[in-house]
């Protein structure tokens, strides 16, 4: 926590705000939000200004011209900040009343899947799992605010997000969460190709929010 407390965050501007919707094909209102709730913000990292997914301990950088990052494990397009933790983001979505829960796995899938339910206009709010190997023992204070609420898993394809997806929806249950996984092949789970053409992904847009 004291080595992520050393990176300065700085605000996004408009044009900013515009470039990580078009890169990302994501809603501009749901960057501004995003902005507005202090989980959108700017920093440094080595000779880039980056676009900064930030909350409590935990933050994720990329870069505006989409380039890659060094890391200790070799070039990446997403570098989690020095000493970030957690496994689950975007719990302060799950504050305020209690709707239905889209749980997609990545950092950026929490913009994306904020964007698909802005897009759909449903009453739901975004959960992302930090990585396939997230677990909610690790994260019993997030667990407890899913508890008894229905939670709809959208895992990534391959072995480890069906693993991950598993996993989660064991320990919701337990929770007595109302939880079911939903597989979309048109778009093979991956909400960036349904932001890319959502038109021409109106019926699978639908379908993920169906009952």
């Amino acid at each position: 926590a004291e080595q992520r407390a050393r990176h300065t965050f700085f605000p996004l501007t408009p044009a900013e705000e515009g470039r990580i919707a078009t890169l990302r094909h994501v809603t501009p209102d749901m960057v501004h939000l995003f902005k507005n709730k202090r989980l959108l913000r700017n920093t440094r990292v080595g000779d880039h200004t980056c676009w900064c997914l930030v909350e409590g301990t935990f933050a994720q950088a990329r870069r505006y011209d989409g380039g890659l990052l060094s890391t200790g494990k070799g070039p990446t397009k997403a570098k989690t900040l020095a000493g970030s933790r957690g496994s689950f983001f975007g719990r302060s979505f799950l504050i305020r009343n209690r709707p239905p829960v889209l749980l997609v796995e990545g950092v950026v899938g929490l913009l994306e899947a904020a964007s698909v339910i802005d897009l759909a206009d449903a009453p739901w709010v975004p959960l992302a799992a930090v990585t396939a190997g997230a677990s909610f023992t690790r994260d019993p204070q997030t667990l407890e605010l899913l508890r008894g609420r229905r939670v709809r898993i959208l895992p990534d394809e391959g072995e480890a997000g069906r693993n991950g997806a598993a996993t989660w929806h064991a320990e919701l249950k337990m929770a007595g969460a109302e939880v079911d996984v939903i597989a979309l092949p048109a778009i093979r789970n991956d909400l960036a190709l349904l932001l890319a053409d959502p038109h021409h992904h109106a019926r699978t847009l639908q379908h993920l929010f169906a009952d």
